[in-house]
């Protein structure tokens, strides 16, 4: 895993970039298991009904880290997942102006903004578990969406026009990462907007706009992208680690 990797290798010759996207996406995926389990053994409750589940017609593996005692458990990698986002930042955007004499201007701006805004959406990641859908379904799932979803998938896609030699593979994961991601927001959108307009006109028995199965598949193969992002995408360039002696006057 590279979670373990970065936090407890003393080989710091070189920086992956990469790597730290990586273990964010890996801090997120067991976040969302370990989560799911937990609540499955101490408040299966939840399953039976919650508001993403009105509003979906299934439960999707964020449900499992809405409520303690999961939510306190899972914390910690919460923590990682933003740390490590962070690094990768850093080291990514440091990466493009050094790199930045073949890349085009598209190319280059395009990275640095993406790998900004990515950043200043994580920096607020931990409110998913402070604002449940049980205080706002709305505020929870638009931070979800927003961090995981959309800013990820342009660091994602900037990471791919900056790669200086991209496979067949790497591109076949972009495209579907990108596709399910903008289609599967927009039809949670239009089922959470479906379902309010439903309440709002005097329904009982409302249900998702989209059938659930349609759904669940985007979702589901999501989250199996998100497992797949440490085997398939490409490293770009390494960044060489040079030190000297420090000495003290």
């Amino acid at each position: 895993m590279k979670t373990y990797k970065l936090l407890f290798n003393d080989d710091i010759s070189y920086i992956q970039p990469e790597d730290y996207l990586r273990a964010a996406g890996e801090c997120l995926f067991l976040m969302l298991l370990i989560g799911a389990i937990i609540t499955q053994v101490y408040t299966p409750e939840i399953f039976v009904e919650n508001p993403l589940k009105t509003r979906m017609g299934y439960n999707n593996f964020c449900v499992g880290i809405d409520m303690p005692p999961a939510s306190y458990i899972i914390f910690p990698l919460g923590v990682l997942a933003v740390y490590f986002s962070i690094q990768y930042n850093i080291y990514d955007s440091l990466r493009t102006i050094i790199v930045k004499e073949r890349l085009s201007k598209f190319q280059k701006y395009f990275s640095i903004v993406s790998n900004y805004l990515f950043v200043f959406s994580v920096s607020g990641f931990l409110l998913i578990l402070l604002i449940t859908p049980f205080d706002n379904v709305w505020v929870h799932t638009i931070l979800f969406f927003s961090i995981n979803f959309f800013f990820r998938t342009f660091v994602i896609l900037a990471n791919y026009y900056e790669h200086p030699n991209v496979n067949l593979s790497y591109k076949i994961y972009v495209i579907l990462y990108t596709i399910i991601s903008i289609v599967g927001v927009s039809i949670a959108i239009a089922n959470y907007i479906h379902y309010d307009n439903c309440i709002e006109a005097g329904g009982i028995n409302c249900g998702p706009l989209v059938p659930w199965f349609i759904t669940m598949t985007l979702d589901y193969t999501w989250f199996l992208l998100l497992f797949l992002q440490s085997i398939i995408p490409l490293k770009g360039e390494k960044l060489n680690i040079k030190y000297s002696e420090l000495t003290l006057n």
